[in-house]
This record gives C-alpha cells, sequence and structure tokens, in this order.
C-alpha cells in the first residue's frame, strides 16, 4: 500500500482516538452514578427505623443555627418544627443576614435568640454562618454539636435526635435526607426537578451509604461536633458552599456520613424566575468547583490513598445529571460515526454501556420513586424537552457563570 492511501487513515485513527477517549472519560461518572442507583435500589429485607434513636447515652447539648434572609413568610413554621424537638439545655439561635423585612422580629417573638447581620457587600450562607460561629463564641455558649436548618425547611418528628445520634456515633459530620417538593399544582417541569431531585439527594445519597462512601453536604439538615466547624472552614466565596465544606472535612480525616431517619424538607421557588436563578446558582457553583478543584481533590487523595476522601472527590466530578446525559448523547453520537468510518465498533460499545446501565437505572428509580410525580409519558416526552432548555444555562457558564450568590424568592407558604 502507497504512503498516500495511509494519509487518510491517520487522521481517522487520531479522531476515532480523541473521540473514544472523551467517551470513556464520560463514561467513568456515567459508571459511579449508574453504580449508587444500583445500590439504592437493590432489595433489602425490610427493617421498620426505630421511631427515636436509642435513649441512652444522653444526647449531646446541641445549638441549632438558622441563617434568614428576608424569610417573614415562611421562618415561623421551621423555627416551630425545631424548637418541639429541642431538648433542655439546647439553644436555637437565627442569624438575620441583611434582611430587610420582618424576619428577626418574628424569630425573637417565638423565642429564638436572634444575631443581625448588615453587610451588603458580601451576601452569603457562609457568611452569615461564620458571623453566627462569632456569636455563640462571643456570647459564651459552647455547644457540642452544632446543626445547620435552612430558614425555608421544616424537619421531620426526631430528626434533631437521629441527627445527633448519628454524629455522636460517627464522630463526625452528618448530612439528614434533605428533600424538596414541588407544589401540588406545578407542571411537569417542576415535577421533573423534584424527580431529579430525589435522584440527587435521595438515591445516590442512600447509594453511596450502602457502598461505604461518605456522602456530600446539601446545605440544610447538616450536624457537626462543634470542635470541627472552625469559621475559615466557612468562609468562602462560592455558590456551593456546601460542597466545598464537606469537602475540607474529608481532607482533615472528617468524612460526612448520611443518616436517611433525619429527614428535611423544603419547597421549590414558585415563581419560574426564582427557580431560574436558584438552579443557575446550583449548577454554575458545582460546574465551577469541578473545573477548579476537581483534579486537586483527586490527586491529593489519591496520594494519600485516604479512600473516602478519594470517593468523595470522584463523586464531586459527577457533573449536573442533564448536562451528563447531553455530553454523553453527544460524545457516544461522535464516536458511533467515527466507527462507522474506522470499522472498528468496539470503542462505541465499550463506552456506551455505562450510558444505557444508567439509563436503565433511571427508568428504574422513576419506576420505583418517581411515578407519583411523572407519568410514563412525562418522563418519556416532557423531561428531555426540561433536559434540553437548560442548555442555556450550561452555554451561559462558558461565556458568563454566575459569580454572586443570589438568594431564592419564594413566595408565602
Amino acid at each position: 500500500m502507497s504512503h498516500a492511501a495511509l494519509l487518510p487513515s491517520i487522521p481517522l485513527a487520531i479522531l476515532l482516538a480523541a473521540v473514544a477517549i472523551l467517551s470513556l472519560l464520560l463514561a467513568l461518572p456515567a459508571g459511579l452514578l449508574c453504580l449508587q442507583l444500583a445500590a439504592a435500589l437493590w432489595p433489602r429485607r425490610a427493617q421498620r427505623p426505630p421511631a427515636v434513636p436509642p435513649a441512652a447515652p444522653p444526647r449531646p447539648r446541641l445549638t441549632v443555627l438558622v441563617p434568614a434572609h428576608n424569610e417573614e413568610s415562611g421562618i415561623a413554621l421551621t423555627l416551630a418544627s425545631i424548637q418541639q424537638q429541642l431538648a433542655p439545655g439546647d439553644d436555637l439561635l437565627v442569624i438575620a443576614d441583611n434582611c430587610s423585612d420582618h424576619t428577626a422580629e418574628i424569630a425573637f417573638s417565638m423565642g429564638a435568640a436572634v444575631t443581625l447581620r448588615h453587610d451588603p457587600r458580601q451576601r452569603s450562607k457562609a457568611a452569615a454562618l461564620v458571623h453566627g460561629l462569632r456569636h455563640l463564641a462571643a456570647t459564651g455558649m459552647r455547644p457540642e454539636l452544632l446543626i445547620l436548618v435552612d430558614a425555608d425547611c421544616w424537619l421531620d418528628q426526631h430528626a434533631l435526635d437521629h441527627l445527633a445520634a448519628r454524629c455522636v456515633a460517627t464522630a463526625a459530620p452528618v448530612q439528614a435526607l434533605y428533600l424538596m417538593h414541588a407544589a401540588p399544582c406545578a407542571g411537569p417541569a417542576r415535577r421533573a426537578a423534584a424527580f431529579a431531585w430525589r435522584v440527587k439527594n435521595h438515591l445516590r445519597a442512600l447509594g453511596r451509604h450502602r457502598l461505604g462512601m461518605p456522602c456530600q453536604l446539601s446545605g440544610s439538615g447538616m450536624a457537626f461536633p462543634a470542635a470541627l466547624l472552625a469559621p475559615t472552614l466557612l468562609d468562602r466565596s462560592g455558590l456551593v458552599e456546601d460542597l466545598e465544606l464537606g469537602l475540607a472535612l474529608a481532607a482533615q480525616g472528617h468524612a460526612p456520613a448520611f443518616c436517611a431517619q433525619a429527614v428535611v424538607h423544603s419547597l421549590f421557588p414558585d415563581r419560574d424566575s426564582a427557580a431560574q436563578t436558584q438552579r443557575t446558582r446550583w449548577e454554575h457553583g458545582h460546574l465551577h468547583l469541578i473545573r477548579r478543584d476537581g483534579a486537586r481533590h483527586l490527586w491529593r487523595s489519591l496520594r494519600r490513598r485516604d479512600w473516602p476522601y478519594a470517593a468523595l472527590a470522584w463523586d464531586l466530578c459527577v457533573p449536573p445529571l442533564s448536562l451528563l446525559l447531553m455530553l454523553g448523547s453527544l460524545a457516544n453520537g461522535a464516536l458511533l460515526l467515527a466507527c462507522a468510518l474506522s470499522g472498528a465498533a468496539w470503542p462505541w460499545l465499550l463506552a456506551t454501556l455505562p450510558f444505557a446501565l444508567l439509563l436503565i437505572a433511571l427508568l428504574a428509580a422513576w419506576h420505583v420513586h418517581g411515578r407519583d410525580l411523572l407519568s410514563a409519558r412525562q418522563l418519556l416526552w416532557r423531561v428531555p424537552v426540561a433536559m434540553l432548555g437548560k442548555l442555556p444555562l450550561y452555554l451561559r457558564f462558558l461565556r458568563h457563570r454566575q459569580r454572586e450568590w443570589i438568594a431564592s424568592v419564594r413566595e408565602r407558604r
């Protein structure tokens, strides 16, 4: 064969190799996500969880911190659900952060301790929590455990007891099962978001737990031994402070654990604009954290042979589900074309297998945990449309990602 006949095959081989590598790199997070869902959905012998954690020994003294920015419409429900679970010696502190409404007055009238923070230049939940920790130190409050609850949430019965018991047993941070719900009158797009949240915060967290992996912190319903939660760990400017905090603690040898018995609830914002703001903050923050710190955390954890830290770093590198499926579809389509031109089918089969298994796992997750939210027709039609509708959000990340922490505006509950 002449050299001229070989020339067209060389660029084709390079293209095939490049697309195959990209597809296989995307297959790694897809495989991890599939493994987590499979572990969560695998049937086990039914066991009724105890109504309350073991009574002995008595749980240590705790303080519940509630950062709040203009939450007058719903903070009374949040505080009531917390106060009915407090034991003698426990404290409840509301951090009224840059509030222009009656949040502080409502909290004070309900008997909560209140501290005010005014700093319009720095708006974030992390900054509010740093202020709260400094207030505890200045007033001489010395709790053994700290529990963080967002001001738009409410707790299931005994949630504080379960969190405290798990925190004492593990001597590590603990994340509750944090669920966000769509309003009963919500449309398919909001219901699809609620299903995606179940996959992310319930099934993936349960799968990690069953696989022996640590849990990502997800913002509300987090418990910490007080000695671990230093202001320097919280003094961060990212949009996803919870993920950053969990990784920082894992790097110090305190990887967070999951407590499915402690359940925290919240609602998605009613307004489309508020829901979009919330979604942009979460997804832009997550993608920026992957780009900025993902490789660094993976390398550091593997170099130390710190497997809980490595597992959490690997889990961090799983992009948002919609983006992962879109990128996987594009990469596998390009790989299929390259394989068709080259006549080699095995790279496409190898790279496609994790995504095929992931789709099967997502269908199984919907069958068990999503049919109350979405019909089969909505799952197969409206969900892909909603995913494609997020494409501008991801393009904005490339051109002009969100950098400022913006609180979501909610209607009265």
